[in-house]
């Protein structure tokens, strides 16, 4: 088997594993059936899967499970007991010991002083706090680069496919490049890109937020059942993504994951977004290129 179809397997395994703990989060994930899911014995999938996405199946887990935990902890009519249940745990106490040791604050505080537009809003997914890090975390080294600010056309979508945006990006793109050719603006795009305004609470959110849009030169006219908005200019960290656009997702769990942490920048109140060095709406999915830019100060 080529390299590049093992690489695809391993994603392809992986995903499975991902959208399995965002199905069962109510229950005990034990490695074996995670390893099951992934059809690889244990001892090969804890390496297969730390080196795919930068950290543990447990830490994994973890980390969804808070994750998921604290979207439910802003809607105050929802009591902590049933948010630790419907998160794999059996006691309040374990969840909050839990939480705590995730966030930095108790389930309650973080109720009291987290607002539910900024928790959306921000780009800054929560991560193990300092001192937590795994082992054997994949290092970065991205380009940094100050952009001007960027016209973007763009259509909205929602929800998720299969634990991904890449089946609804595509349909939106095709849709977007027709809009483009039909007001005769094809010529003056830059490039094309996805944008993630806000975020999402799981692999299955059928309200998922996303923007699939051309970086336009000059936009003499905005094409029906689109808009319009504007990149602020400013600093942005480089990520290069080589191979599909399907396992793009991947790529931005290892960048939040294994460079933000350790990388003393200050993220900047603007959204990430994805640039396509390709066709985004490619007929096979090996050699494409994107970049992934994360604005900081």
């Amino acid at each position: 088997m080529s390299s590049a179809a093992t690489i695809i397997g391993h994603r392809c395994a992986i995903k499975r594993v991902m959208l399995q703990v965002d199905r069962h989060m109510d229950q005990h994930c034990r490695l074996a059936d995670l390893a099951d899911a992934a059809c690889y014995s244990p001892f090969h999938f804890n390496r297969v899967f730390e080196s795919a996405m930068g950290e543990t199946p447990h830490a994994y887990v973890f980390r969804k499970r808070m994750e998921r935990a604290g979207f439910l902890l802003l809607d105050r009519r929802r009591r902590t007991i049933d948010i630790a249940l419907e998160v794999g745990y059996e006691t309040p106490s374990a969840f909050c010991k839990g939480f705590k040791t995730f966030a930095g604050v108790s389930p309650r505080r973080f109720r009291d002083t987290v607002s539910k537009p900024w928790f959306l809003k921000t780009n800054r997914p929560f991560h193990p706090v300092a001192g937590n890090c795994q082992r054997n975390r994949r290092r970065f080294t991205p380009l940094i680069k100050t952009l001007p600010p960027l016209t973007v056309v763009y259509r909205e979508n929602r929800g998720m496919v299969n634990g991904s945006f890449f089946e609804t990006g595509v349909a939106s793109f095709e849709r977007l490049a027709a809009s483009l050719i039909e007001n005769e603006l094809e010529r003056a795009v830059q490039c094309y890109v996805g944008i993630y305004p806000t975020r999402f609470s799981s692999l299955l959110d059928t309200r998922a937020l996303s923007y699939t849009g051309a970086v336009i030169r000059a936009c003499r006219v905005v094409p029906k059942g689109t808009a319009t908005l504007v990149l602020p200019a400013g600093r942005y960290a480089l990520f290069a993504h080589h191979g599909s656009y399907e396992f793009l997702m991947q790529s931005w769990n290892a960048v939040y994951l294994g460079w933000l942490p350790q990388s003393g920048c200050v993220l900047r109140d603007a959204p990430p977004f994805e640039m396509y060095l390709n066709d985004p709406c490619p007929s096979d999915g090996l050699q494409k290129s994107a970049w992934i830019l994360i604005p900081i100060h």
